[in-house]
């Protein structure tokens, strides 16, 4: 299993006019409506990509899955998606965003769950309220992110075959 690393491979190996087909959604890091009937998607930067792909199709589907995402950015001047995660949430109400803002002011974003910091092992104990279990963990940002992040749930208990990483 190469646990999402094809894009980076693809990148390096492909030359300028390459041909190439497309398919999919496939592998590992996709949305199931039935096994993930709770899930915490946790995302920094550009890495939040595939999860709003994901929380498109259940608010287009309108599923009743409990979604959370903690979307980190460094400043909220530099939030990617952030219109479509406000469209996202005004279609699926039940959908819970909180993002977490490195530093800076965090005014420009009231009424989205906007906090200063960093998604910790603290802020994941307080948002499952310690409960871990019976939740998929989709995790999307650089590998020492995606370490992290891994490593803080594993520590918690989360078996690995409910933690998805990209």
């Amino acid at each position: 299993s190469t646990r999402g690393v094809y894009s980076k491979v693809a990148l390096r190996a492909l030359q300028p006019g390459a041909i190439v087909t497309i398919e999919g959604p496939s592998g590992e890091f996709t949305f199931d409506e039935n096994r993930d009937q709770s899930s915490l998607m946790l995302a920094s930067g550009l890495g939040v990509t595939p999860l709003v792909s994901m929380l498109r199709y259940i608010a287009d589907m309108k599923l009743s899955n409990d979604v959370m995402l903690i979307y980190y950015c460094k400043r909220q001047s530099d939030v990617p998606f952030l219109s479509a995660l406000s469209e996202i949430k005004r279609l699926n109400p039940a959908f819970n965003l909180m993002l977490m803002i490195g530093s800076g002011a965090i005014d420009q974003l009231q009424g989205l769950g906007a906090l200063n910091g960093i998604i910790s092992g603290d802020l994941l104990d307080k948002v499952t309220a310690g409960y871990f279990s019976d939740r998929t963990y989709f995790i999307s940002g650089s590998t020492g992110f995606n370490k992290r992040l891994t490593s803080t749930l594993e520590s918690r208990g989360v078996t690995k075959d409910h933690i998805m990483t990209e």
